[in-house]
């Protein structure tokens, strides 16, 4: 694999009791187990979704028809055993799950479009980042927090620390285009990142230490 892949799925089909129940079938026995444990139809569907985005994304450029071993490192972030040179991560909001690949460490965030709250970007994000926010006008505030929040989860993800690496321990610096969202600049050296547009109600951003992207997200249908 020469380039980072992001593979995308909306879950509300799954919301079908038909559909869901064939579906699970595909995952594998963990995954069944912790989308069993979740509650409302919604939660499980995202869990499923990002697990059949997986097992594909898997097919396609793993060349296996079953996943690899999944093991987790101290900080709980999941990968593959036995190889170098293939990593995978997951995220999910609204009705919206993601699975990214690509031959380096990488980390990738969907973020549902929501409320602009700036005191939570004074709190948690860097300086240089809430500055920013205020200064676009007030109508794109909603976009930019998600955006914002959005691309430095990826970076968490990939850095795969958790909550050990604050968001306001570093700063991404963004340009706005009338085509998405660019990071022109991070003060973590060595990655680098990619915004999906589209669907245009949600945030959605690629991190990985690998440079070259397919160009547009792909899509999967249940």
């Amino acid at each position: 694999m020469t380039k980072n892949f992001l593979y995308l799925l909306d879950v509300r089909p799954l919301y079908k009791k038909d559909k869901f129940d064939w579906c699970l079938k595909e995952v594998c026995p963990e995954r069944q187990q912790k989308v069993n444990r979740l509650k409302s139809m919604e939660v499980k569907a995202l869990a499923l979704g990002a697990g059949l985005l997986l097992k594909r994304a898997a097919q396609i450029h793993y060349q296996q028809k079953d996943l690899p071993e999944i093991i987790v490192n101290d900080c709980g972030k999941p990968m593959f055993a036995g190889t170098d040179n293939f990593f995978f991560n997951l995220s999910h909001s609204g009705h919206l799950a993601a699975c990214g690949v690509g031959p380096k460490p990488l980390g990738v965030d969907v973020q549902k479009i929501g409320q602009a709250r700036i005191s939570l970007a004074e709190r948690f994000f860097h300086h240089k980042e809430s500055a920013f926010l205020k200064r676009l006008p007030e109508n794109q505030r909603e976009n930019g927090f998600s955006q914002i929040w959005a691309a430095k989860e990826s970076y968490i993800k990939y850095q795969g620390s958790g909550l050990g690496f604050p968001l306001n321990a570093f700063f991404i610096e963004f340009m706005v285009k009338s085509d998405g969202w660019e990071a022109v600049n991070c003060s973590q050296p060595g990655v680098y990142f990619k915004n999906y547009p589209v669907p245009a109600d949600y945030a959605v951003w690629f991190c990985s230490e690998h440079d070259s992207f397919e160009e547009a997200a792909i899509w999967l249908e249940v």
